[in-house]
């Protein structure tokens, strides 16, 4: 035993072979190998980036379009449907598609198994429905129909009798308004004939008082004129005289100057006494024409004056009693106005009292119409309700009933909801893109039943770098390409989002950027393009947008 220990611990201690060393320096080798050309792959993708910067800021301001990667969708994206939620667990008794169908709305997609429990419940619910209708009319039909005809016999009575009384009240009701209404209209016709006198009466009163006045002004006019004429007359002849009486005064102071100096030559005997007497002789003459002239002025002006007196006394007269004309006629205009008032007011006082009359009248009427018309109704009432008794239904038992039926219809409409529940419906109009359940099976509660899709118009999804998205706009061309089809297509931006995510398109570039911020912008095909690829839902392609 201790030989072979130590013999099994001295090949322990032995040095490894050269195989396994030969093993370990391969491994190491390899390592490195790795390792470096990780690293030169690092180095190489970060010189791609740095040369596409380079580029892409050389190129920024020759740039003509917008690229970027995408993907092919329907319009509306593609919808995923499913069986309603009530309806989980439930399979697929019969799938009226397949993948490639064309789908109008409403279309059933898929029959559920729970159809034929369900339309037994909808039956049975329908016929307890009618059960129900049934018990309710036999409820409503009361008793017997002949008793049942003498008590609607009988309201029948007491409504034509009610009719009759109403009618022949409101026949009064009506006389009274129409005798009212001629009343009032003849009434009417007196307050107006009233009016209309008195309007001509005031008319020629105030034409009469205009006469007057225009009589008065005219008068005083030519009275003033002749007063005006005198007064002017007045002023001439008392300058005309006083001129007259100016001359002969000038002529007297000559006669009486050349009286004094022959005068004084009579003394010294200068000349004869005769001459002197001469001279003398023509002084009093010249004094008696100035006394003379003087006489006639004071007559003249005596005589003008007492026609002014004369004439202002004739102004003031014709004044005074045109004024009387004029005050008398004001007042016969005045006692016309208050005796025409009076008659206007005693008219309508009359007219006020037989209005009011004709209302009572007609209120009395009114009153009596709606008592027989309460009472009336009070009467057939009371036979309604003797009808009522004699037919023995009850209401509440009509109401119970009723009920009932409600109920009934209430669950019908209930199993109606749920077996159309069974039936699984397309939403809207496309095609169907793929098939996750088939007939027999549960329905796929993660993808669904099948994938519907509006491919008749097709969208390209494209992933516009944050940087190039503020060269994007609404309705730019746009065109689409990728290797599975043959051309491009053409299309033009119809909608730019408004959120800022990561790429979900990937390029099979192992130098590309996957943590490159994106916006997603929608592209609509033309018909054609749409055509074109509406079997491609998910395709990637590639979008060149025209800036």
């Amino acid at each position: 035993m201790g030989k072979e220990s130590r013999l099994k611990d001295k090949s322990f201690l032995k040095p490894p072979g050269r195989g396994i060393i030969g093993l370990a320096i391969a491994a190491t080798v390899f390592t490195t190998g790795v390792g470096f050309w990780q690293v030169s792959q690092i180095k190489k993708a970060e010189e791609l980036k740095a040369a596409a910067a380079t580029a892409a800021a050389t190129s920024v301001a020759t740039r003509t379009s917008v690229t970027a990667l995408g993907r092919l969708t329907p319009q509306g994206e593609v919808i995923k449907l499913s069986a309603p939620s009530a309806s989980e667990g439930a399979r697929i008794e019969q799938l009226q598609v397949e993948e490639g169908d064309r789908v109008s709305q409403g279309q059933i997609i898929a029959v559920l198994d729970t159809r034929d429990r369900l339309q037994a419940i909808l039956q049975q619910a329908d016929k307890e429905v009618k059960v129900k209708q049934a018990e309710l009319a036999k409820i409503q039909a009361g008793a017997k129909t002949g008793v049942v005809g003498a008590g609607k016999a009988e309201v029948a009575k007491f409504q034509v009798q009610r009719q009759r009384e109403t009618e022949g009240e409101a026949a009064n009701v009506a006389r009274l308004e129409a005798q009212l209404r001629r009343e009032t209209e003849a009434e009417q016709a007196n307050v107006a004939k009233f009016e209309a006198q008195l309007q001509r009466e005031t008319e020629a009163e105030q034409a009469n008082l205009a006469k007057f006045e225009a009589q008065l002004e005219r008068e005083t006019e030519v009275q003033q004129s002749k007063l005006a004429r005198l007064e002017a007359q007045l002023r001439g002849e008392i300058a005309s005289q006083n001129a007259t009486v100016d001359r002969l005064k000038a002529e007297l102071k000559n006669a009486e100057a050349e009286q004094q100096r022959n005068k004084e030559l009579s003394e010294t005997g200068a000349i004869s006494a005769s001459a002197y007497d001469t001279k003398r002789l023509a002084v009093e003459t010249a004094r008696q024409r100035v006394r003379e002239a003087e006489a006639i002025l004071e007559k003249t002006v005596q005589t003008l004056q007492e026609q002014i007196v004369e004439t202002k006394a004739t102004v003031k007269q014709t004044v005074e009693t045109g004024k009387q004309e004029i005050n008398q006629s004001r007042a016969n205009l005045r006692r016309k106005l208050e005796t025409g008032r009076q008659e206007i007011n005693q008219a309508r006082a009359t007219l006020n009292q037989k209005i009011e009359t004709g209302r009572e009248q007609i209120n009395q009427a009114e009153a009596i119409l709606k008592q027989k018309a309460e009472t009336g109704q009070e009467e057939i009432n009371q036979a309604k309700a003797n009808l009522d008794q004699i037919a023995e239904v009850r209401p509440e038992d009509v109401q119970a009933a009723q009920a009932a039926v409600e109920s009934a219809i209430a669950t019908k409409q209930k199993a109606q909801v749920d077996l159309n529940l069974s039936y699984v419906k397309a939403p809207v109009s496309g095609y169907i893109l793929k098939v996750h359940s088939r007939q027999g099976e549960a329905v796929n509660t993660q993808d669904g039943i099948v994938e519907l899709g509006g491919t008749d118009q097709m969208y390209a999804v494209a992933e516009v770098y944050e940087t190039d998205i503020a060269k994007v706009r609404n309705g730019q061309r746009a065109t689409v390409s990728s290797p599975v089809f043959a051309g491009t297509l053409e299309g033009t931006v119809a909608r730019i989002g408004k959120q800022i995510s990561k790429k979900d398109v990937l390029n099979t570039d192992p130098a590309a950027d996957t943590d490159a911020r994106v916006i997603e912008v929608r592209i609509r095909l033309n018909p054609e393009s749409s055509k074109k690829v509406a079997a491609l839902t998910n395709l990637q392609v590639e979008v060149k947008i025209d800036i």
